[in-house]
């Protein structure tokens, strides 16, 4: 009989994959953030489609994070790749 549980190896690399798809997609994230906020006043425009290219990183990270653990990338935790963009919303142009 096989166990059809991954060894532990496997689990930790899975693991440190999806620690560094998180880091990746972070950075980028975060500067699309920034810069949204910095140009939100003077160009309207340009500051929406710069918070939704933030969203599709988020989503892009949660869809290989997914992929990672051999889960479908469709699925209700695709929305926790849009706490990036809500946050910079709320920031942007709410506060």
């Amino acid at each position: 009989m096989t166990d059809p549980r991954p060894t532990s190896l496997e689990r930790t690399q899975r693991w440190v994959i999806t620690a560094l798809i998180s880091a990746v997609a972070a950075f980028p994230t975060g500067a699309l953030i920034v810069v949204t906020h910095l140009i939100a006043d003077d160009d309207h425009a340009s500051a929406v489609v710069l918070c939704a290219m933030t969203g599709v990183i988020g989503i892009v990270a949660m869809v290989a994070i997914l992929l990672m653990h051999k889960r479908s990338p469709v699925s209700f935790l695709l929305g926790i790749g849009l706490i990036p963009a809500t946050c910079s919303a709320i920031w942007t142009f709410v506060a």
